[in-house]
Parts: structure tokens; sequence; C-alpha cells
């Protein structure tokens, strides 16, 4: 977790490359802690994590409870401490989403910027462009570059 410091400025800083308009401020915030907590969930399974702590992660969030599982159902320290990081941030997405989009949270790419049509979106040309960023994501992240994959 003492990454989390260092990373989170990154991820502020790409955030604010993304949605550099006053008016996306909490867009901003909610690419930043999603993007922090996405680099952290990849460190525990390429890194940090035991086989046993990556699958009582899987398995806590396969039997998602808004209330969350008791302290005894957790691995270790480390899981507890991503998956309520993980958990208080959706229920805060979701209550700050609920009263405009219902209970269907849109993407926050579709609420920022130049709106972009259906026909765009499922375009082959925007799909391409998804996985290459994907993938320049997955490079920036991988600290094990041996075991990189591309998907093409």
């Amino acid at each position: 977790m003492r990454l989390a410091k260092v990373r989170m400025g990154y991820c502020y800083f790409s955030a604010v490359a993304t949605f550099s308009d006053a008016d996306h401020s909490d867009a901003r915030v909610l690419f930043s802690k999603h993007a922090l907590l996405v680099s952290l969930v990849d460190d525990l399974f390429d890194m940090f994590g035991t086989h046993e702590e990556i699958l009582n992660l899987v398995h806590l969030f396969e039997r998602w409870d808004v209330n969350g599982p008791t302290s005894s159902q957790f691995s270790s320290e480390l899981v507890e401490t991503l998956y309520w990081a993980i958990h208080s941030t959706i229920c805060e997405n979701v209550e700050k989403a609920f009263p405009t989009q219902g209970p269907f949270l849109v993407p926050a790419l579709y609420l920022a910027g130049q709106k972009l049509s259906e026909e765009v979106v499922k375009g082959l040309k925007f799909q391409k462009l998804f996985r290459e960023t994907s993938n320049c994501g997955r490079l920036l992240n991988d600290s094990r570059g041996y075991e990189v994959r591309f998907y093409i």
C-alpha cells in the first residue's frame, strides 16, 4: 500500500489531462479513485498477493453484499483494506449517480467532453482505439514485463 501515495498523484494528473474543464471535477475524482484502485488490485494479483488472498478477494466480490462481509471472512489485512476501499468507492458512486442516472451507472466518458454517438462508440475505429489505449495502460502498469500479453 506504500505505492498508493505515489500512484495517487499519477492517477490524478492522468485525470486532469483527460478531464481538464473546471466543470469536470467530479469526473476527475472518480477517474483518479478508480485508476488507483485498479492499479492496487492489479499489483495484488501480479506481485504482492498470495494465492489465498487473490482467491479470497475474488470470492468476496462474487458474493457482493451492500453491507459487506464480516471481518472473519478476510484472509488478510491487505484483502480487507482493498475490499473496503473498493466497496466504499462503489457505494459512493451509486449514491451520487442514482438521483440522475437511476440504477444503471453510465461510464464517466459518456458524461465528459464531446458527445459521442452510439454509431461512433460501436464503430471499429473506436474499438481499436480503446483496445490500444488499454494495451498502453497494461504496459505502463506491468511490473513483470516478460509476461506482457497483447490483445490484437
